[in-house]
């Protein structure tokens, strides 16, 4: 995990120095598109987040990959809602 994170910017939300043997929680802002961490299956505690300029670049992204795993959607825009459903197919999706 730690070769993930290398370059990028990193906000851990437990110190490391609170956990034993552990991996802390890890925020990832800004996360660069095409960073190995987008490019890799996180088994880890870390939540990469990305900036967009419109719901279509998103889907765009989201397209261009292989199927993710999960995908979470923070929004009450019940119509930004329902084009992810409709456009993109995960593992799992939360909202």
């Amino acid at each position: 995990l730690q070769q993930l994170l290398s370059g990028q910017a990193v906000e851990q939300v437990i110190s490391s120095s609170q956990l034993q043997n552990s991996f802390p929680p890890t925020i990832v802002y800004p996360t660069e598109k095409d960073s190995a961490l987008m490019s890799e299956e996180i088994f880890g505690p870390i939540l990469p987040i990305l900036e967009f300029d419109s719901l279509d670049e998103a889907l765009a992204i989201i397209q261009s990959k292989e199927k993710p795993l999960a995908l979470y959607l923070f929004s009450n825009n019940r119509k930004w809602i329902e084009k992810v459903l409709a456009k993109t197919t995960s593992g799992g999706v939360c909202i």
